[in-house]
């Protein structure tokens, strides 16, 4: 967590409910396009061209898909996933 973050804004950090080693995906799209300002800025839904560039920075990242999940609780594991390109 960024030091300096308002009391509210750190308690409100704290209070989710993480699953290790995930990212939401609205944190991924900001940091994507931060470190490759390149790619589009996404205002509500998205059309295949702007799906497709963040498809291709995610797989160049190495991020890949958390576990099947309903906010912070993980619904079932060993489940079948797919790998990377496996689009």
């Amino acid at each position: 967590m960024a030091d300096g973050l308002p009391d509210a804004a750190a308690a409100g950090h704290r209070a989710q409910p993480w699953i290790a080693g995930t990212l939401a995906s609205c944190r991924t799209e900001s940091l994507l396009h931060a470190s490759q300002p390149q790619l589009p800025l996404v205002h509500g839904p998205v059309d295949p061209e702007v799906a497709h560039a963040y498809a291709r920075a995610v797989d160049h990242a190495g991020i890949t898909s958390a576990p099947l999940h309903l906010v912070g609780h993980v619904i079932a594991s060993g489940l079948p996933t797919r790998g990377r390109g496996g689009r």
